[in-house]
């Protein structure tokens, strides 16, 4: 997780991504669900060109 290299973040962008950092790290905990998400109620993420 990050933002991509350059980017200016204001104060309040620098910590909204360090409160969403926290809250998703680590997965582990959250396992059942990310595999849910990414297989059941959402399988078009499948079909994403991420690289």
């Amino acid at each position: 997780m990050g933002v991509p290299a350059g980017l200016r973040l204001t104060p309040e962008q620098r910590i909204a991504v360090a409160d969403a950092e926290e809250r998703l790290f680590p997965i582990a905990p959250r396992k059942e669900g990310v595999l849910f998400d990414l297989y059941v109620s959402n399988p078009a993420v499948q079909d994403m060109p991420w690289s």
